[in-house]
């Protein structure tokens, strides 16, 4: 069932209840967009759901409805959050930017996007931008992590995500 519930969060924000106990957040004046069948999809590689709706008999994404995005437009939720439909939390964004800020891969285990060890003890980091790709390897897992994230804040700026 669809229902708008005030959110606790934050008094201009409100929530479309979705499948599973899941919620999508809009902001208030977004409202009207709460008529619509909003269903709650996760892509098989995806790591976070995004909410859909037929509009005009065409699977429509919601944060792309919130930002009137055109076709080819990409829209990025900058907490990673798919759900968090809120303006604050959207932008227009190059592909490029987009991937930058990608989440960290689920096979990570170090705990750092970019950060991997090595046979022998050795750690390695890197960080892509721009078809360019930055590599720094030391016996230190510390420093390694250091590296990554200062480069990343570097070269990603607004877009850098490390976890």
């Amino acid at each position: 069932m669809l229902a708008l519930v005030p959110s606790f969060v934050h008094h201009k924000v409100m929530r479309i209840q979705l499948l599973h106990g899941l919620y999508a957040e809009i902001d208030d004046e977004d409202a009207v967009l709460a008529s619509y069948g909003w269903t709650a999809t996760k892509k098989p590689k995806a790591q976070t759901y995004y909410a859909y709706a037929k509009i005009n008999g065409k699977k429509t994404a919601l944060h792309r409805v919130v930002m009137g995005a055109l076709p080819g437009d990409e829209i990025d939720h900058k907490n990673g959050n798919g759900l968090d439909c809120r303006k604050e939390n959207l932008r227009r964004v190059t592909h490029q930017e987009n991937m930058m800020n990608r989440p960290m891969p689920r096979s990570n285990t170090s705990g750092v996007k970019g950060v991997r060890e090595r046979k022998g003890g050795i750690w390695a980091g890197k960080v892509t931008c721009r078809g360019v790709r930055y590599e720094f390897t030391k016996k230190d897992r510390a420093a390694v992590e250091a590296w990554v994230i200062a480069k990343r804040e570097e070269l990603h700026g607004d877009f850098a995500r490390h976890r």
